[in-house]
């Protein structure tokens, strides 16, 4: 690590075959991920095109939070004009 600290150019400091293999693995093992992650997400705006408004990050934050409405109020307004506030009741 300490190399690579002064010289930020990984790919000249790596003199290991297999650790560069490693890295290029692991690099299309994120790029798959991210490929299926953006399937998903679409497939959810699809359903529910308001999700269109929403950067995949507040789309994941809702998705994450489905059974807990309250934490989805700050992005109620993105998704529907005028509505800025929805107001929960135990009924």
């Amino acid at each position: 690590m300490h190399i690579f600290s002064k010289d930020p150019s990984i790919w000249d400091n790596i003199d290991s075959e297999r650790m560069k293999n490693d890295l290029l693995g692991y690099n299309r093992s994120l790029d798959v991920i991210q490929k299926s992650l953006s399937d998903y997400l679409e497939t959810k705006r699809r359903y529910f095109p308001r999700f269109y408004f929403l950067s995949d990050e507040e789309l994941l934050e809702i998705l994450a939070d489905t059974k807990d409405p309250l934490k989805v109020q700050k992005h109620i307004n993105k998704c529907f004009e005028a509505i800025n506030l929805l107001d929960f009741t135990e009924k």
